[in-house]
C-alpha cells in the first residue's frame, strides 16, 4: 500500500531529462559537490531541483523524483559500460544507434547474472557520452582496476623524506580501568 506522504510517480519528458543531464554536467564543472571517491555530496539533489526549476520554467521535478530518475540513469549506465568494457565479449554499441547490440542468446545469458541490464538490448541510450563524464569515475572498472598486489601506494621511489620537528606525545591514558575485587 503507497504511503500517503509520496509524490505521484513523474512521466520524464525528454526536455526535462536533458535538462537534468545538462545539470549534472555542470556540477560536475563547477565542483565543490563531489567526495573524493567522485559521489555527489549531500545537498546535490535540491541544486539540481533548483537548476531545473531555472532551465525548465514550470516543471515540477523534486530532489525525490530527480534521485530516482538518477539511480535509474546511473544503474542503465554502469550496465552498459559493463558490458562495453574490456572483459565482455559478445557485446557492441551502436554509436549511431546510441545502443548495445548482440545476440539476443548472449545478451539473455549475460542477463542471468546481471539482472540490472534486463531491457537494455537494442535500447537507444542518448545520453551514454554525458553519462560517462558524470558516472565514469564513482567506481573502478576495467583496465584501471588494482589488485592489492598492483597498488603501489607504499612505495617511497619520487618522494623526498623530511624530518618531524616535533616528538609525539605517546604518553596516552588508559581508557578503563581495570577493577578486579577480591573476594575473601
Amino acid at each position: 500500500m503507497a504511503s500517503s506522504s509520496r509524490l505521484p510517480k513523474h512521466n520524464w519528458t525528454k526536455e526535462e531529462e536533458e535538462g537534468l543531464i545538462e545539470s549534472l554536467m555542470e556540477l560536475v564543472n563547477a565542483g565543490g559537490l563531489r567526495s573524493d571517491n567522485e559521489t555527489f555530496r549531500l545537498g546535490y539533489l535540491n541544486q539540481l531541483a533548483r537548476m531545473m526549476a531555472f532551465k525548465i520554467p514550470g516543471s515540477n521535478v523534486h530532489a525525490s523524483t530527480i534521485d530516482s530518475r538518477i539511480k535509474l540513469l546511473k544503474r542503465m549506465f554502469h550496465s552498459i559500460a559493463d558490458m562495453r568494457g574490456p572483459t565482455c565479449s559478445g557485446f557492441r554499441w551502436n554509436d549511431e544507434q546510441k545502443c548495445i547490440v548482440a545476440e539476443k542468446e548472449v545478451f539473455d545469458n549475460w542477463v542471468k547474472s546481471h539482472p540490472a541490464a534486463k531491457g537494455l538490448l537494442n535500447k537507444s541510450f542518448p545520453h551514454y557520452d554525458e553519462l560517462s563524464y558524470v558516472f565514469g569515475k564513482d567506481r573502478a572498472t576495467g583496465g584501471r582496476v588494482e589488485s592489492s598486489a598492483d597498488v603501489r601506494s607504499n612505495d617511497s621511489a619520487g618522494y623526498e623524506s623530511f624530518a618531524a620537528d616535533f616528538a609525539p606525545n605517546t604518553d596516552f591514558q588508559p581508557m578503563y580501568r581495570s577493577r578486579i575485587e577480591h573476594v575473601a
